[in-house]
């Protein structure tokens, strides 16, 4: 089951970047799909980010595609269904996450005004339809046929909170948070491809553009709800992961925008991909750091902040290809390569306690309880 979420979510990231930017990117969009930190975490614990994330590629996915087709009704209409999914996964995820994808649709989908009013009667008509299938099937297992009461409930429960229970004590907090690296990443990336380097091609120099649009506006109304202490948007993973939809797609079109084929540079950049499991499973700086620094509290604490992981790793890949080229070229060229850019935003956006075994037997019998249900 796993596997098959998995791969609808990075086959729709592939859906999404195929059109404008080719067989390449989309193979490299799977890729990165299947290995992303954030969305590899969602996928192994029990919280609803993993089915928001799927719902919201999927959405995305037919926008996209709709462009071009000429049974776009049809296209659009399962795109409002995936859409709905989303919002009734988590109502939340509709305050930003659900923005980017509204503005994702108008700066793609650049159609006449009554094109885009039939749309909006698509998506109204979709929503009522996964509603009422859904209502039907809470309904034949036992409970009721508003099964979003829970939801709305735990709403008008928070807003009578003077304080969110759920938001940091600890300013600090960001200094750990990697995941917020690879939207990040992507943003800064996209506004330089669609500003200072636009894509010659148009559909390629479209989509960066809608992706970072899009990515912007979930980003930054989910900063908004967190510095108004509404929403642990951002401090907590499992909400800011929501923008890998947008991050991944993006980061993948912003690399083949900005780099020109050639078969040297394909396979550095396969070989760097296939290194990035191995990244992935030995990831555990903790106790690395805390072995080398432990005399030195200053370095310990910042050898565990995103930004020096990130400096260290792009120095020391740069130093690799100075090596391979036998020092024919600067040190600070090879610096700015974007792939090794992009590899950099990838790796370091994963967890510091990834591989943390701690939280194992206190998820233990939560999971036993969800698995029974």
């Amino acid at each position: 089951f796993k596997l098959a979420v998995s791969a609808f979510f990075s086959t729709a990231c592939a859906v999404i970047v195929y059109r404008a930017a080719g067989l390449g990117a989309a193979m490299l969009a799977v890729i990165f799909g299947v290995l992303c930190p954030q969305f590899i975490v969602a996928l192994h614990t029990d919280y609803i980010d993993t089915a928001v994330i799927v719902y919201a590629a999927l959405s995305l996915a037919c926008i996209t595609v709709a462009k071009d087709s000429r049974h776009w009704p049809a296209i659009v209409f399962l795109g409002g269904c995936a859409f709905a999914n989303m919002v009734i996964t988590n109502l939340s995820a509709l305050s930003s996450l659900g923005a980017g994808v509204a503005i994702y649709h108008l700066l793609w989908l650049r159609w006449r005004v009554r094109r885009q009013l039939i749309c909006i009667g698509l998506y109204i008509s979709a929503a009522a339809v996964t509603c009422t299938v859904l209502g039907l099937i809470h309904q034949t297992v036992g409970g009721p046929f508003l099964f979003l009461k829970p939801q709305l409930e735990m709403l008008s429960y928070m807003r009578t909170l003077k304080v969110n229970p759920w938001m940091p004590t600890d300013a600090l907090w960001y200094t750990e948070a990697t995941w917020l690296i690879l939207p990040l990443g992507a943003f800064l990336w996209g506004l330089y491809c669609s500003l200072a380097a636009p894509p010659p091609e148009d559909r390629k120099r479209l989509l960066v553009r809608s992706l970072t649009a899009g990515l912007a506006t979930s980003f930054f109304l989910a900063l908004f709800l967190q510095t108004q202490g509404l929403n642990p948007t951002l401090s907590a993973s499992f909400y800011a992961s929501f923008h890998i939809v947008f991050a991944l797609p993006l980061l993948v079109v912003c690399l083949a925008s900005t780099t020109r084929p050639s078969s040297a540079s394909t396979r550095w950049l396969l070989a760097t991909l296939s290194l990035l499991p191995l990244f992935i499973l030995l990831w555990e700086p903790r106790p690395i750091f805390g072995a080398l620094f432990q005399h030195l509290p200053f370095l310990h604490s910042l050898g565990a902040t995103p930004p020096f992981l990130t400096i260290i790793l792009l120095g020391s890949a740069a130093l690799v290809v100075v090596i391979r080229r036998r020092f024919q070229i600067t040190f600070y060229p090879s610096i700015l390569r974007p792939e090794l850019l992009l590899i950099g935003i990838f790796v370091f956006s994963t967890y510091i306690d990834f591989n943390d075994g701690a939280t194992t037997g206190r998820y233990r019998e939560r999971y036993a309880v969800v698995h029974a249900a």
